[in-house]
């Protein structure tokens, strides 16, 4: 008897958000990645370490462990052009996707005052108003 294997569900493909192709060869731009098919690779460029791009004479994506990769793309200048902008522009929303909020700093002059408050309420006392001061102030 043979038991019949159950498919797992597909998931659906990722799509790219551009992609061009050039004889053959292809450049497709993820939102994380850029992912470069030459004759003689398949790169995988992680689109946080891309620092530069050159779309001139030769397109040319530059890494920041200073890594050059040939793209292959039309010798249009309009399709250069764009696939610089896509780049640079899935470059800053992905670096500004994972920022993570900044929390206001509070100046040592502000906790002064909030400990002044505290003693002056009654709520702390003198002394503890001045420990806190001086830690606050270093001393």
């Amino acid at each position: 008897m043979f038991k019949r294997q159950q498919q797992q569900p597909q998931q659906p493909e990722e799509q790219p958000v551009f992609e061009t192709t050039f004889l053959g060869q292809w450049c497709k731009v993820y939102a994380d990645r850029v992912v470069i098919k030459t004759i003689m690779s398949l790169d995988t460029i992680p689109i946080s370490q891309i620092v530069g791009v050159n779309a001139g004479s030769t397109f040319t994506l530059t890494t920041t462990g200073g890594r050059v990769y040939d793209v292959p793309v039309s010798t249009s200048n309009s399709k250069r052009r764009e696939l610089q902008k896509v780049i640079l522009d899935t470059r800053t929303a992905y670096l500004a996707s994972q920022q993570t909020p900044t929390v206001p700093q509070k100046s040592i002059a502000d906790e002064i005052a909030k400990l002044h408050a505290l003693w002056q309420q009654g709520i702390i006392s003198e002394a503890d108003f001045e420990q806190g001061k001086k830690k606050l102030l270093g001393i």
